[in-house]
């Protein structure tokens, strides 16, 4: 485990094993998520490699919600399978 620094304007010093380890130069880009129990997790981008479906929902949790407030996603089901069954 790595100990992380922080300056006063919130950049994080990444420990030079790390950045060499992850390629990590000058303008490389990343991602910086916070989960629910406080932990956050830095992903150093990399355009040759695509995302994980595991990825791709965590990223897609939530988005949306506000059109699907207060439906209920088991009536929703049911509705949708009587509509195909008709045709």
């Amino acid at each position: 485990m790595y100990k992380i620094t922080f300056s006063s304007r919130g950049q994080m010093v990444v420990p030079a094993p790390l950045r060499k380890k992850l390629d990590i130069k000058q303008g490389t880009k990343g991602t910086a998520e916070l989960w629910g129990d406080g932990t956050m997790v830095v992903r150093v981008a990399d355009e040759k490699r695509k995302p994980s479906w595991s990825e791709w929902a965590r990223q897609a949790h939530g988005l949306h919600k506000e059109i699907w407030a207060g439906v209920d996603p088991v009536e929703y089901q049911r509705k949708m399978r009587e509509d195909r069954e008709r045709y």
